[in-house]
């Protein structure tokens, strides 16, 4: 394949750049080497380096001005100044032990003399390129355009890069800067590619990404939201939640959905200029779970009681909200840099950013690719890194399939940015919904396809998508409810009539040769004072038809929607009464007489009753030759008796985006009532992380005004998320071959397990937490000890050491960004080692990988920035908690948190550096020194 897309680009490029023919697959070596996604080689062996393929004229005036600087050991501080003396610019990492540079030629030949340096080489186009092209170009049509991002180095001038690129005759889209890179996107034949690699200043070339929204005894009881309400009095107040989504309800804060009304502080509008109202429905769904106070489903939220209702995870937050939704149903109005959102929201106070939508990480190819880390996902490392008191969640995804048919979902699923290091990536577990029926069905095997989709909180969704990354990451971080979770409906529907003015826009159709009219008929509405009869009365042919028909809407921001609309009837024997589906320029019934959709209804019905017609895609439009952004519906009754008068009254019809499912249709409210109209059931990785995203809010509410911590970091509330996450066991087939969760804790299935809000912030007795924000971090060589005592109350034996309850150790850290051209995101290599009472040693992630680049002398997790350890019956005593700075190559001291929960844990000797804040962690609040 490599070969064949050689070729390809051979004949299409301009004679511009050098062409690099990539090596092939180094052998396993010893450290360091480069990790890039080109290869993985050590620079010093010639037969594993690239070569530089002379295929063109102008190849030999390609001169480098970028190099890449290894160092024979982890970087110090000290030898970076030193490149620096030379007149050596820095940018970031590679590993292992790499920097990328900017300097001429002669410069790098003295710094490939000094002593600490291992190796100088300039860094190669052929590295600067996505290897989906290396892999999969030949599925590339090579005289189409294609929609490329282009990343570069922060200090290239991008005016002149793109105008560069116009005079090559590319479209150049548009543009973005950090403090990290700049970006430009880029519409160009993929011929091309190498030439745009090969320009100065750029680090990276890949096809643009194609985003899209990841769409009681529900969610926060089983992350047990509602005892941390109950017992901590945690509300979310004072917390900021920004989202960004589709829209938001009718996107009018007078008329918002009453269960957010009053506390969103302010809305920006990025994909509809001045509309952010949510015609998906998605965007309100997700914001009712993480701040809905439940006002319409029977809570009192002036007196903090939720009892009973759909409110979310946390009900006092505040919200800003970030309208990404286009008027196709799609989401562009995601910024070129994604981090823009983190950085808009933050300055509006917001400190947790929830993100439920992503895309594959190749922005071509089928199947597709996922798990990458791309030019989004180091975006958002970046403003992580930038806004280091900033939680950023994405969803895993929904990418979860069995091609096999093996009963096992397969691995490598996750969408980007949700591939980000620093973000909060979380999966969809199921929840307990019992009057759901639904199952997986056939797209999955044996016992998938049986399950059903909410009966076991230990379960995971079999849609979640499964990790790790590409680089061997564990991902997804943890996992929350995201099967059929109640929350709050959007009235911003793609058509909605009362039926109580004038059909304006609606014409009348009919073949009865008798009396026909639909007329307003004052008294008989449902709801206020109209309904819209028709019938056929008089004379009239058997089969004769009179039909109503819709002004045409557009239904192609809703790939799957419902038709409702309310009615009674008088029907003589077989009459019949009919919706159709109309093209905008269908003339007559009689061209459309395929698009019939039948009502199963006969005979009398005084009283009105609703009808659904659940879940019309646009696959069906389409089979019919109907546009979604012009469809016409048309009511239509047929009769077949001419001796008796036929009526059908209508009222209140709506087309609104399909779901799991209304509230009504699964038996929790009656059908049509006000609940069933203002909630409605939606799943996916999506829900779980809104739901992850309100429980964010009180961990960090806790923190503030229980620990008095006025900023806690991100990695600290991702430190507490996770250790105390609950662990799922094997999940729910059993551990045979088709065992749904590994056994080792972390996995790439559901990370380190399920939401538990409760053992994080108050566990049950006598288990403790002790918690550390060590902002001002570790750097490269140093060892930061902490020494916590674990006690127990059981009685002493005297011939066996005590052991007491469960003991979770977590470290995390917000991680500088890595590169895309590298094959491991990490920079900044911390490293968790325990050593117990007994005198026996731990390190994170213990057990976690047995080969590969991710263990480091086969025993230290070299990919996480998470690391922790869990034992299900801890011995009693002294701790001694270690953590190492292995490799700090980026940003100075690397900061991070630390969480350790276990029976009466308490720090025993403080031996860390004064610079540290040890807050206070006791359930009441007092000093565990």
């Amino acid at each position: 394949m490599r070969q064949a897309f050689l070729v390809c680009m051979l004949l299409l490029i301009v004679p511009l750049a050098p062409w690099l023919a990539p090596s092939e697959a180094a052998p396993a070596r010893v450290s360091p080497l480069l990790h890039l996604q080109y290869a993985r080689f050590d620079p010093l062996t010639s037969a594993d380096a690239p070569v530089l393929a002379m295929h063109t004229p102008l190849i030999a005036s390609w001169q480098p001005q970028t190099y890449i600087v290894q160092f024979h050991t982890p970087i110090r501080e000290a030898w970076k100044q030193a490149l620096v003396a030379y007149g050596v610019r820095l940018y970031g990492s590679i590993p292992d032990y790499a920097l990328l540079t900017r300097m001429d030629a002669a410069t790098a030949a003295r710094i490939q003399q000094l002593p600490t340096v291992r190796w100088v080489g300039p860094y190669l186009p052929a590295y600067r390129i996505d290897p989906l092209f290396w892999q999969r170009g030949d599925e590339l049509a090579p005289d189409v355009p294609l929609e490329l991002t282009i990343a570069t180095l922060p200090d290239t001038n991008l005016a002149a890069l793109s105008h560069r690129l116009h005079t090559w005759r590319f479209e150049v889209l548009g543009g973005a800067w950090n403090r990290h890179a700049g970006y430009l996107s880029v519409r160009a034949l993929p011929g091309y590619v190498p030439a745009i690699a090969a320009l100065d200043g750029v680090t990276w070339v890949e096809a643009a990404d194609v985003l899209a929204l990841h769409n009681d005894q529900g969610g926060t009881a089983i992350v047990q939201a509602d005892s941390v309400r109950q017992q901590l009095q945690l509300h979310g107040n004072g917390q900021i939640i920004a989202m960004a989504d589709s829209g938001l309800d009718t996107g009018a804060l007078d008329t918002l959905h009453p269960d957010l009304r009053g506390r969103v502080l302010g809305v920006e509008t990025l994909g509809r200029p001045g509309d952010w109202s949510d015609p998906t429905g998605h965007g309100t769904h997700m914001a009712g779970s993480a701040v809905g106070n439940g006002s319409l489903s029977g809570s009192d939220p002036a007196s903090h009681n939720y009892d009973g209702s759909f409110a979310g995870v946390a009900p006092a937050a505040s919200l800003f909200f970030q309208s990404i939704g286009d008027a196709n149903g799609g989401i562009e109005g995601v910024p070129r840099d994604r981090g823009t959102l983190m950085r808009n929201a933050y300055v509006m106070g917001a400190r947790i950013h929830s993100n439920s939508w992503g895309g594959h990480t190749g922005g071509f190819g089928n199947p597709p690719d996922f798990g990458r880390y791309t030019i989004s996902s180091r975006q958002v490392d970046a403003v992580a890194w930038d806004l280091p008191d900033m939680l950023i969640l994405y969803s895993a995804g929904n990418e979860g399939r069995d091609t096999d048919r093996n009963g096992v979902v397969d691995p490598d699923g996750l969408t980007q940015p949700g591939t980000a290091k620093n973000a909060l990536t979380v999966g969809a577990s199921e929840s307990i919904r019992f009057t759901v029926p639904s199952a997986y069905g056939s797209a999955y095997g044996s016992p998938i396809d049986r399950d059903l989709y909410a009966n076991d909180v230990n379960g995971m969704g079999a849609f979640s998508s499964r990790g790790p990354t590409d680089d061997g990451r564990i991902k997804p971080d943890i996992v929350a409810p995201g099967t059929f979770i109640a929350s709050l409906q959007s009235h911003s529907y793609p058509f909605s009539d009362t039926l109580e003015s004038e059909l304006q826009g609606y014409t009348q159709r009919d073949t009865a040769g008798g009396t026909t009219s639909w007329q307003a008929v004052l008294g008989s509405g449902r709801n206020g004072s109209t309904g819209w009869q028709q019938t056929i009365e008089g004379s009239h042919a058997p089969g004769a038809s009179t039909m109503l028909v819709t002004p045409p809407f557009d239904v192609s921001a809703s790939p799957l929607f419902d038709i409702t609309f309310w009615h009674r009837y008088l029907l003589g024997p077989n009459d019949r009464v009919q919706v159709i589906l109309l093209s905008a320029n269908a003339q007559d019934s009689n061209s459309i007489a395929s698009h019939v959709l039948e009502l199963p209804v006969s005979g009398i019905r005084e009283s009105y009753s609703q009808y659904i017609l659940e879940g019309i895609s646009h696959s069906r439009l389409q089979q019919y030759g109907i546009n979604p952004a012009a469809l016409q519906l048309g009511f239509q009754i047929v009769s077949a008796d001419n001796t008796f008068a036929a009526t059908w009254t209508l009222d209140e019809l709506r087309i609104d985006p399909a779901d799991w499912g209304t509230l009504g249709k699964y038996r929790l409210t009656e059908r049509g009532s006000a609940l069933d109209e203002s909630y409605v059931m939606l799943g996916g990785t999506s829900s779980a992380t809104a739901l992850t995203a309100g429980a964010a809010a009180l961990v960090r509410e806790w923190l503030v005004t229980v620990q008095e911590l006025t900023n806690p970091s991100a990695a600290l509330l991702k430190a507490l998320l996770i250790n105390g996450t609950a662990s799922m066991g094997v999940g729910q087939y059993g551990t045979d071959t088709v065992q749904e969760l590994p056994t080792q804790s972390p996995n790439a299935v559901n990370g380190w397990g399920r939401l538990d809000l409760l053992p994080s912030l108050q566990p049950a007795a006598p288990q403790q937490v002790w918690l550390l924000d060590a902002t001002q971090g570790i750097s490269t060589g140093n060892t930061l000890t902490y020494t916590i005592a674990i006690s127990s109350t059981a009685p002493f034996s005297a011939t066996a050491r005590p052991t007491s309850g469960p003991l979770a150790i977590t470290l995390a850290w917000t991680d500088y960004p890595g590169y895309e051209m590298a094959s491991k995101a990490l920079v900044n290599d911390l490293d968790l080692e325990i050593i117990g009472p007994d005198g026996r040693r731990y390190v994170g992630n213990q057990g976690t990988y047995r080969d590969g680049q991710c263990l480091r002398n086969n025993e230290w997790d070299a990919c996480n920035n998470v690391e922790g350890l869990r034992l299900d019956a801890a011995p009693v005593g002294i701790y001694e908690v270690r953590v190492h700075g292995v490799d700090v190559s980026q940003g100075g001291e690397q900061p991070f948190a630390l969480v350790v929960r276990g029976d009466h844990a308490r720090s025993y000797v403080a031996t860390m550096p004064q610079h540290i804040f040890l807050p206070r962690v006791q359930r009441d609040g007092t000093a565990t020194e």
